[in-house]
């Protein structure tokens, strides 16, 4: 299921360079990234979760138009 939601958020992620103001791809990019962040604290795989838990909290900005997509961030 991870390897799934990976491969979504990948492709998500090159959408959304192309496409920052596209909305639902940010809000999709993040609920992936919540997911996998849930399943890696579930099977207490600490570092993972931490990484996405701060991977959350960009994608939080960028939803909330705190900071711009750019090619650094991507």
């Amino acid at each position: 299921e991870s390897r799934e939601i990976l491969e979504k958020a990948n492709s998500d992620v090159l959408k959304v360079e192309s496409d920052p103001e596209n909305d639902e791809l940010l809000n999709s990019l993040f609920r992936a990234i919540h997911t996998i962040k849930g399943n890696a604290g579930t099977f207490e795989l600490w570092k993972l979760s931490e990484f996405a838990h701060h991977l959350e909290g960009l994608l939080a900005f960028l939803r909330d138009k705190k900071l711009k997509i750019n090619s650094e961030i991507i």
